[in-house]
């Protein structure tokens, strides 16, 4: 839920502020605002590390074809 979502993210970044490395494994993307690095598992292997931003934006040029392939004025 979205109370337990925010307390998870001030606890989070909280730990962060003492200098501890946090491992996190979610699917929420609103969680993922705390992380520095992202590391993306694809069939039990890494498919992608680095920073977030780098990361999420190598995902979303990933999905853009299918994207576009499915619904051609999606990304219009």
């Amino acid at each position: 839920d979205d109370v337990g979502e925010r307390a998870l993210v001030a606890a989070i970044n909280d730990l962060k502020q003492r200098g501890t490395t946090v491992f996190l494994i979610t699917h929420r993307m609103n969680i993922l605002q705390v992380v520095d690095k992202l590391l993306v598992m694809r069939e039990g292997s890494v498919a992608m590390y680095g920073p977030r931003q780098q990361v999420l934006t190598a995902l979303q040029q990933q999905q853009a074809p299918a994207v576009k392939k499915s619904n051609p004025n999606a990304l219009n």
